[in-house]
């Protein structure tokens, strides 16, 4: 049985203090079995369920086929990403991060830009309109 120090009845516990009890529920199986799983039960939450270490570590990892569907997605937006225009793309590349992970306001680009944001908006729309026609087409063929 494991101590009572793994019932969390509130899941609003300090992230620090969690892990300490997790590094110290690894180092007490670690001398009684060789291996110890993820996915073992160390307690129970508020609402009764199951808790595994893996709950409190919200491991948040794709599996390989996400991995690779989510690059085949990354490739074909990339590709018809070409297909715009230097405006377009432009704006789209700013307004979504596509660049450097950093999403832009529809502001921010007029501002940089020195256009209007509703000019902003109106080659935005354009873009995802060309973009949603080149999918479409894709995917009827």
């Amino acid at each position: 049985m494991l101590p009572s120090l793994f019932i969390f009845s509130d899941l609003t516990c300090n992230t620090i203090d969690i892990r300490i009890e997790i590094l110290m529920y690894l180092r007490t199986q670690k001398k009684v079995q060789k291996d110890v799983s993820l996915f073992d039960p160390i307690g129970m939450d508020k609402d009764g369920q199951s808790l595994q270490i893996a709950d409190l570590l919200q491991i948040d990892e794709e599996s390989p086929i996400e991995a690779v569907e989510g690059k085949e997605r990354k490739e074909r937006l990339y590709r018809h990403l070409g297909k715009l225009d230097n405006r377009e793309l432009e704006i789209i590349q700013r307004r979504y991060g596509l660049l450097d992970d950093r999403p832009m306001t529809q502001k921010e680009i007029a501002e940089q830009l020195n256009i209007s944001r509703s000019y902003v908006s109106r080659i935005e729309k354009r873009a995802i309109v060309k973009l949603y026609q080149l999918f479409k087409h894709e995917y009827s063929e």
